[in-house]
C-alpha cells in the first residue's frame, strides 16, 4: 500500500501548484495522541504531540490545505510490572498533507479535515520477555495512514485563529505487531498566524 500512497501523494502536488492556492498561514498546534502501548498492564495510552504547519487557501475560501510535521514518544523509560511481556517504547515523526473544509453558512464555527500521512515509527526495547526470555529487537519502520477528523475554530483578529481539533488516523496496512495494528487518534488546540490578510 506504501505505492496507494506515493499515488495519492503526487496527485495532489500537480493539483496545489497549478490551483488558485497560496501559502498564507503557520499553525502551531499542542494536545495528545494515542500511542501504539497496548491497554493491558500500562497507562500510558496517550503522548504529547507537538505539530508545526503551513498552509493556505486551496481554490475557494471554503477550503485550505495544509502540510505539518508533528513528533511523539510514549516517555516509557522502564518495563511495565507485567510477566511474560517485554517493553518496548514507541516514537513517531510524521508528515502529513491535509485538506480542511470550512462550510460557508456556519451557525457553530465547524470545520472538516482529511489528508494522508507517513509515519516513521520506532519501536525501542525497554525490558523483559517471554517466558522463554524472548523479545523482539529494536525496529525502525514506515506507517502510511489516512487521517480525517473535525474541529472548532474561533478567528481572535485579522490575522489569528484558534482551533480545536479531533483526528483519527486509519492505516492502508495493517501492522499486527503493534497493540493498535497502527490505529491512531489525537486531540489538539492549534494557533494559526496569517501573514497574508484572510477575508
Amino acid at each position: 500500500m506504501k505505492y496507494c500512497f506515493l499515488v495519492i501523494l503526487f496527485s495532489i502536488i500537480p493539483i496545489i501548484t497549478v490551483a488558485q492556492t497560496d501559502l498564507s498561514r503557520f499553525s502551531v498546534d499542542v494536545g495528545i495522541t494515542r500511542n501504539y502501548q497496548s491497554d493491558f498492564g500500562n497507562n500510558r495510552f496517550y503522548a504529547f504531540s507537538p505539530e508545526l504547519k503551513a498552509g493556505g487557501t486551496f481554490i475557494s475560501d471554503q477550503f485550505e490545505w495544509d502540510a505539518g510535521l508533528t513528533y511523539w514518544w510514549d516517555g516509557v523509560r522502564k518495563e511495565f510490572d507485567i510477566t511474560d511481556s517485554p517493553t518496548y517504547s514507541f516514537s513517531s515523526l510524521s508528515l502529513g498533507w491535509r485538506l480542511n473544509y470550512l462550510p460557508e453558512h456556519r451557525i457553530i464555527p465547524f470545520h472538516f479535515i482529511s489528508g494522508v500521512s507517513t509515519r516513521l515509527v520506532r519501536k525501542k526495547y525497554v525490558g523483559g520477555g517471554q517466558y522463554d526470555g524472548s523479545y523482539q529487537n529494536d525496529n525502525l519502520f514506515m506507517l502510511y495512514t489516512l487521517d480525517f477528523g473535525a474541529g472548532v475554530d474561533m478567528k481572535v483578529s485579522d490575522t489569528i485563529r484558534i482551533r480545536f481539533d479531533g483526528l483519527l488516523f486509519m492505516p492502508f496496512v495493517k501492522k499486527d505487531y503493534l497493540a493498535t495494528e497502527g490505529w491512531g487518534r489525537s486531540l489538539k488546540i492549534g494557533i494559526d498566524y496569517y501573514f497574508l490578510k484572510k477575508d
